[in-house]
């Protein structure tokens, strides 16, 4: 019960200080996102991800090499990653926070944050 109150506590001042982030709109995922690079961790595995604003996913994994994928717009909330891989794929919901960027899924589950870097560095 106490942690329960204190983390109700911790998004009250974030969300007072304006911490909270706000689910991008079209422009937003066009504008802030795309363009961009995502790096995933985790399992002895870092993951690059440059969105190119043409709509193709150019990636690098520590574990597997290169890779390609591609990206579109469902509705005016939401982001489509598509692979070949189905387990690698689906539609989220996104947030910006600083140099962070949170996938909220449909079915509720929340993915990262993860590093969000801007452009491409890597030369994907």
């Amino acid at each position: 019960m106490y942690q329960r109150i204190l983390f109700l506590c911790f998004l009250t001042t974030m969300a007072v200080n304006g911490v909270v982030a706000k689910e991008l709109d079209r422009a937003g995922l066009l504008n802030r996102v795309v363009g961009n690079t995502i790096h995933f961790q985790g399992g002895g595995e870092h993951v690059f991800e440059y969105l190119d604003p043409a709509g193709e996913i150019r990636g690098e994994s520590s574990v597997k090499g290169k890779f390609t994928a591609h990206w579109r717009l469902l509705d005016d909330h939401t982001i489509c990653f598509e692979s070949a891989d189905p387990m690698a794929s689906g539609c989220v919901a996104v947030q910006l926070s600083g140099k962070t960027i949170t996938f909220l899924r449909r079915d509720g589950v929340v993915e990262g944050p993860f590093d969000f870097l801007p452009g491409n560095p890597r030369g994907l």
